[in-house]
């Protein structure tokens, strides 16, 4: 279907949209638990593993702005065509290449194609609902069916069939991205230009120096900056917490199943995200919750090995999460013009990728030096000072003055 972005959507566009997220998100999740799994059985160090884990998000730092800005100009709907066809070729190829180069460049690859399938679903829904909260609130709690059930999936089928079952499911999945993205509105592009030029594929200086001045407007500044913080428990919670859980014994299964409680719980927060920012300003809301979601997985090796104790932490995380993220990404959709919605994501989804590359190297190295449990509690202390940070400049600039 092909509509105009300045068309009111329908709901078959809606819930269409609804399903790329599903689809997309889900399957970054699904190899974030089966990926560090993988590794543990290769016998790697935890370095290694933080070297693994962190290089998938190489490519979408160096390209997340490109991927976006090509959105905008060739549209939303061709770009999510690719990167899905790409994912569906590559991701059953994990068992195949047992070696760590093979992983390292597997990560490269597989790292740009699902992360840019979930900023395309983003930037389509911004383009469809013009940024607002409430609606965006709902695309993200629709996406987080395919982050609680992908995980879960994967873990059974890693305890069922190994790698090799687990990783087959992957394809599947990514075969039902595909097929979303064949259903979901096609837009028009939100900028003119030839759309088979050559020029127009090739990453520019010009483009991105046009996205990173986007810098220079406070609330999206703001937003990117708890963005990159904020990823950061994701980050954890893709390497050293699926390692430190396996390290005392839980199963792939049980594994999943926690991360999947994140996912249900981040669900309903974001269903209550519209209603939140009308109780505070968003600044101040997505600051607290933040710091409050890095104590949460800060605190894991205190929590023991009951599954039921890690479930009530993974919930109250997910809940806070769900809340901050349509409310940061509202902000930037708000605070930015129409055609640039593409490389507005992609800006703060390279934000995303510099938290998600550094923080499991830093803690692969806290973690060889210090021990996991350290690290755990080291790298959330530093996360929460510069949050401490971030909120006395807020604090006296005048753009966030009530």
């Amino acid at each position: 279907m092909t509509i105009s972005t300045t068309a009111e959507p329908s709901r078959r566009a809606i819930y269409s949209t609804y399903t790329v997220g599903l689809f997309a998100n889900g399957l970054t999740d699904l190899l974030l638990v089966a990926v560090p799994l993988w590794a543990l059985s290769l016998g790697v160090s935890p370095t290694q593993i933080g070297i693994i884990v962190g290089v998938r998000h190489v490519l979408p730092m160096l390209f997340a702005i490109h991927g976006g800005v090509m959105m905008d100009r060739l549209g939303t709907g061709r770009v999510l065509g690719v990167m899905a066809a790409a994912s569906v070729a590559m991701v059953p190829l994990y068992p195949l290449m047992p070696w760590f180069p093979a992983l390292l460049a597997l990560q490269l690859l597989t790292g740009l194609t699902t992360n840019l399938s979930w900023s395309g679903a983003q930037t389509l829904m911004a383009q469809l609902t013009k940024g607002d909260a409430t609606q965006l609130g709902r695309f993200t709690s629709a996406s987080r069916i395919g982050t609680f059930s992908a995980p879960i999936l994967v873990g059974v089928m890693w305890d069922w069939g190994g790698p090799w079952a687990a990783f087959a499911f992957g394809g599947v999945w990514a075969v039902g991205l595909g097929l979303a993205v064949m259903a979901a509105p096609h837009l028009a592009p939100a900028r003119s230009g030839p759309p088979a030029a050559l020029g127009n594929l090739m990453p520019k200086l010009s483009d991105y120096i046009e996205t990173f001045s986007l810098l220079a407007i406070p609330a999206v500044a703001l937003a990117v900056a708890v963005t990159l913080i904020r990823h950061t428990t994701s980050a954890i919670q893709s390497s050293f917490y699926v390692v430190y859980l396996s390290d005392i014994g839980l199963t792939g299964t049980a594994i999943g199943s926690l991360i999947a409680v994140v996912e249900v719980s981040s669900a309903f927060g974001s269903l209550a995200s519209g209603r939140a920012v009308r109780l505070m300003a968003p600044h101040w809301l997505t600051l607290a919750l933040t710091v409050v979601a890095i104590a949460l997985i800060a605190i894991t090796p205190l929590l023991g090995s009951i599954v039921a104790v890690l479930a009530v932490a993974q919930g109250l995380r997910g809940a806070t999460q769900g809340v901050i993220q349509p409310v940061l990404f509202s902000s930037i959709s708000k605070a930015v013009g129409p055609d640039v919605q593409g490389g507005a994501i992609g800006l703060r989804t390279t934000a995303n990728r510099i938290g998600a590359i550094a923080t499991p190297m830093v803690m692969g190295v806290i973690a060889d030096g210090a021990g996991i449990v350290e690290s755990f509690y080291y790298v959330g202390a530093g996360l929460i000072a510069m949050l401490a940070v971030l909120a006395f400049i807020v604090r006296r600039t005048r753009a966030f003055a009530p």
